[in-house]
């Protein structure tokens, strides 16, 4: 009965002519309250759904179904082509209108993971109360192999410059933000107990999160996952020998970045 009753043509016409009231709630309620913000800085392809899904057991916690670039109202502003231009000029009044439109005023901690933050997210910390960032990355590699696999960049040499340009944006982070934890994929996979510790006691106000759930970020498997699991070995696995020398070439001019993160080239056998 209760899903007829969702399904009903009228119920959810009531629900589209409602949607605009209800944004305009939420906007009121939300300017007004003196919420927590917290945002995952993140590069694409290393696990930021899967952090977001994590953070998402806390009962405390709103965030949007998608990431904010693409809310419908923010997309002509944070989702245009050149997103990822740190002197793109963002229009952070209506920006903050909108988020506060989607974010529940009912949770005291609000949630944002749009990738292209990790390179303005001095701008974040300006234009939000109460600014706390979760620093994430992932091994190149993997990460790499992600974005060619969605076809996101042209080629593996491409890919790689794209890793250490974020990568040099996360470590500036880390150092010019007030309030900020790091942690990478593998620590969070592999080491999933302590990170959530390091999580909870960062950010205390989030109550609790839970590790044991089903994780249904998008994965090369296609299948959702239960718990957090580690998916690069399987992923690197898929890189030809062209791709790694590619990669590598471009990875071996900065190897202090690959060292800050604890990182290695992945030596071929000849």
């Amino acid at each position: 009965m209760a899903n007829s009753f969702v399904k009903n043509p009228f119920f959810e016409t009531c629900q589209s002519a409602f949607l605009p009231v209800k944004k305009q709630i939420y906007r009121i309620m939300n300017s007004r309250r003196n919420a927590i913000h917290l945002v995952l800085l993140c590069p694409p392809f290393s696990g930021s759904t899967v952090v977001k899904q994590l953070l998402a057991t806390s009962p405390h916690l709103t965030a949007f179904s998608d990431e904010g670039q693409w809310l419908p109202e923010a997309k002509v502003i944070l989702g245009v082509e050149n997103r990822w231009d740190p002197n793109l000029k963002i229009d952070w009044k209506s920006v903050r209108s909108i988020f506060n439109s989607y974010w529940s005023p009912f949770k005291p901690i609000r949630f944002e993971k749009s990738p292209p933050h990790v390179v303005r997210a001095e701008q974040l910390q300006r234009e939000f109360d109460r600014c706390y960032f979760l620093i994430s990355i992932r091994n190149p590699y993997a990460q790499i192999q992600g974005a060619l696999r969605r076809n996101a960049l042209p080629s593996a040499k491409t890919a790689a410059e794209f890793w250490l340009t974020v990568a040099r944006a996360q470590i500036y982070n880390v150092t010019h933000l007030n309030r900020s934890l790091l942690f990478t994929y593998e620590e969070l996979t592999d080491e999933t107990e302590t990170v959530c510790k390091r999580i909870l006691n960062f950010l205390p106000e989030l109550g609790s999160i839970s590790p044991d759930s089903k994780f249904t970020a998008h994965n090369f498997t296609g299948n959702p996952i239960w718990g957090l699991k580690n998916l690069n070995h399987p992923k690197i696995r898929q890189l030809g020998k062209a791709q790694i020398c590619e990669i590598n070439d471009v990875l071996a001019l900065d190897q202090g970045i690959l060292n800050r993160f604890d990182y290695d080239l992945i030596q071929q056998k000849a």
